[in-house]
């Protein structure tokens, strides 16, 4: 980064100090730094249902339910684990369903008579 502030993908500017800060705590990104909800025309369900989703693709919602309790260590490695296979089998049933939803096939529905 080049520079006193770095600009995000919707435009908000951070320092240098808060993306060092951010790259520090092993952050993929330091994305949320800079989020602001704004609430329109009184519409407060809407901005909740945005901050929201912010969070949850940020994953930030799981990280404190998962820091909310102590996790026992066997329960973190179990979790991990859980997450890893399952990441594999999503991978791997996306790859099945392209292969079978792909255009211009000789038989449009294999094995089926």
């Amino acid at each position: 980064m080049t520079g006193q502030s770095a600009q995000i993908e919707d435009g908000a500017m951070i320092s240098s100090s808060e993306f060092a800060q951010a790259t520090h705590m092993g952050l993929k990104h330091p994305y949320f730094l800079a989020r602001t909800v704004f609430v329109k025309n009184n519409d407060v369900e809407h901005a909740c249902r945005i901050m929201n989703r912010i969070l949850g693709q940020e994953e930030i919602l799981d990280q404190f339910r998962r820091t909310r309790y102590y996790e026992k260590p066997h329960q973190v490695r179990r979790r991990i684990n859980y997450e890893r296979c399952k990441a594999i089998y999503d991978e791997d049933m996306d790859r099945r369903i392209q292969f079978l939803l792909r255009k211009n096939r000789v038989d449009p529905f294999p094995g089926c008579l």
